[in-house]
């Protein structure tokens, strides 16, 4: 778009999502209210890295959850 973003841009984001008319149906999504920014500029990490960090994460999470104790 050019310019900054404006509390306007991202109120009406807000309003979208919390309207029944249109953002009623909206689930397990990201809006992004950047003015598509991220259409001009190069990723900060590359795919195959972000891929593989997620990987990482996901691992460390998984192993911090508790064990499930059977009952007896």
């Amino acid at each position: 778009m050019g310019r900054l973003g404006r509390a306007f841009d991202i109120g009406m984001a807000a309003v979208y999502l919390a309207c029944d008319a249109s953002g009623g149906y909206v689930s397990g999504d990201t809006l992004v209210v950047d003015g598509a920014e991220w259409l001009y500029k190069t990723p900060m990490v590359p795919k195959e890295m972000v891929a593989e960090l997620s990987r990482k994460v996901e691992a460390k999470s998984r192993a911090l959850q508790p064990k499930m104790i059977s009952k007896l």
